[in-house]
């Protein structure tokens, strides 16, 4: 087990390394990628005020809050037992972001919380544009916060696991109450 989590970390800073170069390399892509991981998350919020035109759309969109704050709370939680140094407080990778915390790094909030929206979403509004827009948007976030040297591919990776968990449970258990109706 301790021979897998070794390979683990060393996958983890290759990759954390090449996507250094790739982006020492392309200019436009690191502004591109910067803008992204800080101001996407807004983007996809501000996307979903086009739901607030019926109450259905209202209350799955209260869902997919409730299903961001719970994933979360839970990705905080986990980081706070599991403490792991970001990338560049590592010295792997330079900090792009300014960003200020160096010591919770795993699971990515970002990716929990923007996959816990979106698949709220994509699981109850799948015809919907703006569900797809904002589906989009979270895999630009998780891409951006890992190329941006923030976080390793495996918080990435673990982020989106959770957050997506939590939302299936959600939607599940509200379709289970429709039902029930």
């Amino acid at each position: 087990m301790l021979i897998f989590m070794e390979e683990i970390v060393a996958l983890d800073w290759a990759i954390a390394q090449h996507t250094t170069d790739f982006l020492g390399q392309y200019s436009a892509v690191k502004a591109v990628v910067v803008f992204s991981a800080v101001y996407l998350s807004f983007g996809m919020l501000m996307a979903c005020v086009y739901l607030l035109r019926s109450s259905q759309d209202r209350r799955i969109l209260l869902l997919a809050l409730c299903s961001l704050a719970i994933a979360t709370y839970l990705c905080g939680e986990l980081g706070h037992l599991f403490p792991r140094d970001r990338p560049y407080a590592a010295g792997i990778v330079p900090n792009l972001l300014q960003h200020g915390s160096l010591h919770r790094s795993w699971p990515s909030s970002h990716a929990t919380g923007s996959f816990a929206f979106a698949c709220v979403l994509l699981g109850l509004l799948p015809r919907r544009q703006v569900t797809w827009a904002v589906g989009f948007m979270a895999v630009l976030i998780v891409v951006a916060r890992a190329l941006s040297g923030v976080h390793f591919s495996t918080d990435i990776l673990s982020g989106i696991f959770l957050g997506g968990s939590v939302a299936y449970a959600l939607v599940y258990l509200y379709q289970r109450h429709l039902q029930n109706k």
